[in-house]
């Protein structure tokens, strides 16, 4: 039997989503709908993966007071979990939505600084979670005092006990996590410009560089915009996957619809489905989440009917960058 899905979120936030008739700047804006979730990319994922009937254990770093409130929370909604309690506070995300011109503004804190020492409590507790055949799944920003290089750290204690992996973060971490060869990275477009250092104005340009990523010891680099179809690269060639068509005035929500597209991928590989599916699957529970209101990511029965919706094109894996 294949060991768990372990998710690490070192950052992790508790999102509140104030929807508001009409953002007025400078103005008094009254709140018409208020939402708070725990947070963070790794949370995210167990949280979605729990709506689409696959357990996970949520593990990382659980800042002061705040830290105790997610555990709770996340206790509730029935995810196993295994954080580290640590001094600081953890931070808050605000999320401010303009139901009248469907326009999401978000505020994101930077997060308490941490004694880097506590790593290695985190890294005894992940030790004793991962199995082979499992996933760990790294996601999210880094709290400032941690180093660049702590996702690629784990990924390569992950890798020495046959754990697949997964990352999606950016910048310097994204950087040294792609340098560790992670079975699979899901980043934004302008985080592969960024991490490229390249103008990727054309989908040959953003395909030619996931074929370097790939090459160079990436298993799977998945891109994902909010808008157009989702690029893939891995060794069975290139993969462009259109979301389902929906209304704009339905899509309410920028909060969490990359997690919740990562669980859906890793959702159908950990049950050991084709990529393909994990493809369908992943567009259609980020699209999912875009639907639902607030902080509250997808909902299963929304990612049935988008999967059925979802275009996937497996191109000539004979001119990858073409």
């Amino acid at each position: 039997m294949s060991g768990p899905i372990v998710t690490v979120t070192l950052n992790p936030a508790i999102d509140q989503t104030l929807v508001v008739e009409q953002l007025r700047v400078g103005e008094r804006n009254r709140v018409t709908d208020l939402r708070t979730d725990p947070g963070g990319k790794g949370i995210n994922v167990s949280r979605a993966l729990k709506e689409l009937g696959v357990d996970s254990i949520a593990t990382g770093f659980a800042p002061g007071s705040v830290g105790h409130f997610i555990e709770r929370e996340l206790v509730g909604a029935g995810i196993r979990l295994d954080f580290v309690n640590t001094g600081g506070e953890t931070r808050t995300n605000v999320t401010l939505v303009d139901s009248k011109h469907h326009v999401t503004t978000t505020i994101h804190n930077a997060g308490p600084d941490l004694d880097p020492g506590r790593l290695d409590e985190l890294g005894e507790r992940l030790r004793q979670h991962l199995a082979p055949g499992g996933w760990l799944v790294l996601g999210g920003s880094l709290p400032p005092s941690l180093d660049a290089n702590v996702y690629a750290e784990l990924i390569r204690v992950a890798q020495a006990g046959e754990v697949h992996t997964a990352v999606d973060t950016e910048g310097e971490p994204l950087r040294a996590a792609v340098g560790a060869n992670p079975e699979l990275v899901r980043m934004s477009p302008a985080s592969l410009a960024e991490l490229m250092d390249a103008e990727l104005e054309e989908e040959k340009d953003c395909f030619a560089s996931m074929v370097e990523l790939h090459e160079a010891g990436v298993g799977t680099v998945l891109v994902t915009p909010r808008d157009g179809p989702s690029l893939a690269v891995n060794a069975d060639g290139r993969w462009r996957v259109t979301p389902p068509t929906v209304p704009t005035a339905t899509l309410i929500s920028e909060v969490g619809w990359t997690d919740a597209t990562l669980a859906g991928v890793i959702d159908v590989l950990y049950r050991g489905g084709e990529f393909e599916a994990a493809l369908r699957r992943g567009i259609a529970a980020g699209r999912a989440a875009m639907v639902t209101p607030g902080t509250q990511l997808c909902e299963a029965s929304t990612v049935a009917a988008f999967e059925e919706q979802v275009r996937i094109e497996h191109l000539d894996a004979a001119d990858p960058a073409g």
